[in-house]
C-alpha cells in the first residue's frame, strides 16, 4: 500500500512501534526491492568553505601634479635702449687731418647705428683709441690678426675695413683697455688718413 511519510509514522506509531533507524534488509516481507523509509535525519548538506576575500589593491598613487605652466615672456618695451653717444653728441674728424677737421656729428637716437661719414676718401669712419695718457693707438698688439689694426688695415682691404657704431668703437677700445680719442691721429698707421675717425669731443667744440 503507498502511504506518505505521516501515514507511516502514525501507522508505526498505533502498533506501539517507530520508524526504524536502518533499511531493515532481508528481514521480510520482499521490501528489499523497494525503498525504505526511516527515522534517519538527513545529513547535514556540507557547505562550501566560505571564499578567500578578494585580495587587497594597492591603491594607486596619486596622479602627478602638473609643472606650473611658464611664465609669460615679458611684453617687448616700447622704448629704445639708452644711446652710448653722449647727450651732446661726439665729433666725427677727418683722419688725415692735423688739426680737428669736423666732418660731422654723431647724435643720440639719430646715429646709434651709423658707420659712415662723407668728406674723406674712404666713407668708413675709421675705429681708433688712445691711451689714458692721450697716445694714439690705431694699432693694438691684443688685437688679432698680423696688422694689428683696430678695424682693419684700410690699404691691405682696399678702403672696406671693419664698419663700427660709435658704441662698437668705445666697446672695443675698452675691451683693449684703450679709450676713444681726442684727436683724429693723423699719421699714425693703419691709412685711417684716408677716414673720417670717431673720437669722444662733443659736439659744439
Amino acid at each position: 500500500v503507498a502511504m506518505t511519510y505521516g501515514e507511516t509514522v502514525a501507522k508505526c506509531e498505533s502498533m506501539g512501534l517507530g520508524l526504524c533507524g536502518q533499511s531493515c534488509a532481508g528481514t521480510g516481507c520482499l521490501y528489499n526491492n523497494h525503498p525504505v523509509y526511516s527515522g534517519l535525519e538527513c545529513p547535514t548538506a556540507k557547505t562550501s568553505p566560505p571564499s578567500p576575500p578578494p585580495p587587497k589593491l594597492s591603491p594607486l598613487p596619486p596622479p602627478p601634479v602638473p609643472p606650473p605652466p611658464s611664465p609669460s615672456p615679458p611684453p617687448p618695451s616700447s622704448s629704445l635702449p639708452p644711446s652710448m653717444i653722449p647727450a651732446g653728441g661726439v665729433l666725427v674728424l677727418h683722419g688725415g687731418s692735423a688739426g680737428t677737421k669736423v666732418l660731422g656729428c654723431l647724435k643720440p637716437g639719430v646715429n646709434d647705428t651709423t658707420t659712415s661719414c662723407k668728406g674723406a676718401p674712404e666713407s668708413i669712419i675709421a675705429a681708433q683709441c688712445c691711451t689714458s695718457g692721450g697716445t694714439c693707438a690705431r694699432e693694438s698688439a691684443n688685437v688679432d690678426g698680423t696688422d694689428k689694426c683696430i678695424a682693419g688695415h684700410s690699404k691691405t682691404l682696399k678702403g672696406a675695413i671693419q664698419a663700427l657704431t660709435y658704441a662698437q668703437t668705445k666697446q672695443r677700445c675698452g675691451d683693449l683697455g684703450l679709450a676713444l680719442c681726442t684727436q683724429s691721429c693723423a699719421g699714425k698707421g693703419c691709412f685711417y688718413n684716408n677716414h673720417p675717425v670717431y673720437t669722444s669731443l662733443p659736439c659744439g667744440r
